[in-house]
């Protein structure tokens, strides 16, 4: 009974005369990290209190697809959970979880465990932040959802804390196979774990794409190093009249535009005998990519 597709149908949000969202339609497959990106005020909260359920839309719908039907299971870390200062993690836990009527408490060492505070005796008053965030997490997945759905989940964490928030998404995603939204303003963070991106600008849907295709898109030219310029040149123009492409030095060679055929350029020029001595792509940041797809300035060199 696996969750196949999340789907999100011309969802709109209006409070009083301000919109919010702006007829919002896309598709999330079962087993992906997805990145919800924008600046303040782009949404993506009020997107994800939507999604589970913490507010309606004004119109709009949202549909989950399952091999067989049964409810969707959700779990979310959008604000931060109000805790008992005086218990441990495992009591804190065990309270939520048997007052919504779980039974088996072995579920929440197991989730414990993968959060890494197993066996931690100190109480919740004394946590880190980056314990609280992890505690939060738990809480998420004490049922062990099929979604969840995560609001800036390492905000105001150092180094060492989104380095552990990090590789236990990673390890969510991997060994329960929980389709996983997150936002967070640290878009390196983002690139780190997504594979696929919503982007979200004043309320409005700018783009869905899946991790391969950003990356192609991110490409902003590739150098290629030959044994022969003069000879690698005129193939290109034989066989690819549409590139655009400029000399540099005496065996290098600038393309700037059809980057995906980055494969074929290379053993085309193989087969015509030409050594290629180095082949290397510079690529822009997903801040950049951003910061283009928003009107906010072209993708630099």
């Amino acid at each position: 009974m696996s969750l196949k597709l999340i789907k999100v149908e011309n969802i709109s949000k209006e409070y009083k005369e301000n919109v919010i969202l702006d007829d919002i339609s896309f598709k999330i497959n079962a087993g992906e990290i997805c990145a919800v990106i924008g600046k303040n005020g782009a949404g993506k909260s009020t997107l994800f209190k939507i999604m589970t359920g913490q507010i309606t839309a004004t119109k709009g719908q949202l549909l989950y697809s399952y091999s067989k039907k049964r409810i969707p299971s959700i779990g979310a870390l959008i604000e931060r959970p109000a805790f008992f200062n005086n218990l441990t993690a495992f009591e804190n836990l065990k309270y939520f979880f048997l007052q919504k009527g779980g039974t088996n408490t072995e579920e929440i060492v197991q989730i414990i465990k993968l959060v890494g505070l197993a066996n931690n005796k100190v109480l919740f008053s004394e946590f880190s932040l980056g314990m609280k965030q992890r505690l939060g997490l738990a809480l998420a997945l004490i049922f062990k959802p099929d979604v969840l759905i995560l609001d800036e989940p390492v905000n105001g964490l150092d180094p060492e804390g989104i380095h552990d928030i990090r590789n236990i998404l990673l390890k969510i995603n991997r060994e329960l196979g929980t389709t996983i939204l997150i936002s967070s303003h640290i878009l390196t963070e983002l690139e780190e774990i997504s594979t696929s991106y919503i982007f979200l600008n004043n309320g409005r849907l700018l783009e869905r794409i899946s991790k391969e295709e950003l990356e192609q898109k991110m490409i902003n030219y590739l150098k290629i190093v030959v044994d022969n310029t003069e000879k690698a040149t005129k193939i290109l123009e034989e066989h690819f009249p549409e590139l655009t492409y400029v000399i540099e030095n005496q065996n290098q060679i600038k393309i700037t535009e059809n980057l995906d055929k980055t494969s074929v350029i290379n053993q085309t020029f193989v087969n015509h005998g030409i050594s290629v001595l180095g082949m290397e792509t510079h690529k822009s940041t997903l801040e950049d990519y951003f910061f283009k797809l928003t009107g906010r300035g072209e993708i630099y060199e």
